[in-house]
């Protein structure tokens, strides 16, 4: 057809009708899975099939449903992380709880029955009127030995919790960006491997989605390849496994978004500005 020009035009519908493809020529792997019908022209061919396409809703649609599940995760992570710093703050009185136990023994024999406070050196101590004297100091160890468990415990659960959030919000601002099918099938099957609750069949299978996906150069007029990271995994596999000694390496400071590797076509050249700028 390049030399005769004797286009043969087809459109590919859907089992609803719906015109999914467009080709100048036919498309034999299309048949099996969608109808065929002939076209007048190219360019008829390519206008009834944007004129009809309802792909850009659904993708629209696709994205906004991926980004509310991952926005309800991050909702309960930074209310973990609050009630952490809470808990956090909490803890730092452990040392108070201790004190007032202390006091309240060195003054056991001013306590009587019923009493709601003490106030030793101006430090004005509750005390639970149902409670012996040495019940209420127990009391106040066993909050303190609480409070001091919790406070061990509680800057690595915190940890934990901040960098499963940095990773959500760097998955939002991927899918927000995601402009093509293919990547937000990525991140789709990325978000999948992630969740504890997506069973193990399902984990696998989104795991080996994402070992068969890797990232593609882009390669600019004057010969240089820039990578693009989609998704955390492509992101990961463009810093640690593509990425070589004299490729230039880039990324967003201070905000979510895409690990770029640009590979030079004459690393001995130098950086180019132009090519950085564009990436």
């Amino acid at each position: 057809p390049l030399l005769t020009s004797a286009w043969s035009p087809r459109l590919y519908r859907s089992a609803d009708g719906e015109i999914v493809a467009f080709s100048p020529i036919p498309l034999h792997h299309l048949r099996q899975d969608s109808q065929e019908d002939e076209a007048p022209s190219v360019a008829r061919a390519a206008e009834l099939t944007i004129a009809g396409s309802t792909a850009p809703i659904r993708h629209l649609q696709r994205r906004e449903r991926l980004a509310a599940s991952v926005r309800e995760v991050q909702a309960r992570l930074r209310a973990r992380l609050t009630s952490l710093r809470g808990e956090q703050a909490g803890a730092a009185e452990a040392e108070r709880y201790r004190r007032w136990g202390e006091l309240i023994y060195a003054y056991l024999w001013s306590i009587v029955p019923g009493q709601e406070s003490i106030e030793v050196d101006g430090d004005v101590i509750p005390l639970d009127p149902r409670l012996s004297a040495k019940e209420n100091a127990q009391a106040y160890f066993e909050r303190y030995r609480k409070a001091r468990g919790a406070s061990e415990q509680i800057p690595s659960l915190i940890e934990q919790t901040e960098q499963k959030l940095a990773y959500i919000e760097q998955l939002l601002t991927l899918i927000e960006q995601a402009e093509r099918f293919e990547d937000l099938e990525v991140l789709e099957a990325e978000w999948q491997a992630y969740q504890p609750g997506a069973g193990e069949r399902g984990a696998q299978a989104a795991q080996r989605r994402l070992r068969n996906r890797r990232p593609r150069p882009v390669v600019d007029i004057r010969g240089n390849q820039v990578y693009v990271g989609r998704s955390g995994k492509e992101n990961e596999t463009l810093t640690f496994d593509i990425a070589a000694p004299d490729d230039t390496w880039l990324h967003a400071r201070g905000v979510p978004g895409s690990h770029v590797i640009i590979r030079w076509r004459d690393s001995s050249g130098g950086e180019d500005e132009e090519v950085i700028a564009a990436a």
